[in-house]
């Protein structure tokens, strides 16, 4: 699933340019990053693959047929993105929640997705974010609610040990500078 930008007159080279993602190989959770989440008074570590080239948000978690309970894929942006653009399914097999985050990692925006298995990418919902945001969180649709994140919490990066990964973290704006 990746990113859609919407601009009138322009929608299939918004399409082609903006679709975000990662690989459709699973990668070694040791490359990837966590962030803490989180829920009630405490911080929920999740792994995360981080897409922040235009060929991993392109790419996406098509073709993926599963993603571990507590992992998920972080979509970052070098400028804060606008409310109109948003994320699609094209090729997405499993259905997931986005969180729309500030350059500070608050939550903004959320929204629950559903696979689109059609034949085109025209085909495919987009579901904008209708809020400005400079990264995305995609994880099991149902996770937020389950660990009761909500909008205006705010998602840091696990500095911790691997033992205890949110036992310390930092801001999440430091990814973004």
């Amino acid at each position: 699933m990746g990113p859609l930008l919407r601009l009138p007159g322009l929608p299939l080279l918004g399409l082609i340019l903006v679709i975000g993602g990662c690989s459709t190989a699973p990668q070694d959770p040791q490359e990837g990053l966590q962030l803490c989440l989180p829920r009630a008074g405490q911080a929920v570590p999740i792994q995360v693959e981080v897409a922040a080239t235009q060929a991993q948000r392109q790419q996406g978690l098509q073709g993926r047929e599963s993603l571990d309970r507590r992992s998920g894929m972080l979509f970052l942006y070098d400028q804060s993105q606008p409310p109109e653009q948003g994320f699609w399914m094209f090729r997405t097999r499993i259905p997931l929640s986005v969180a729309w985050l500030d350059r500070n990692g608050q939550v903004v925006g959320m929204q629950s997705m559903s696979p689109c298995s059609a034949a085109s990418s025209t085909e495919c919902q987009v579901y904008p974010a209708g809020v400005s945001f400079q990264a995305a969180l995609e994880v099991n649709d149902g996770l937020f609610e389950q660990l009761g994140v909500n909008q205006n919490d705010t998602v840091r990066v696990a500095s911790g040990p691997r033992e205890q990964p949110c036992a310390s973290s930092r801001p999440f704006s430091t990814l973004l500078d």
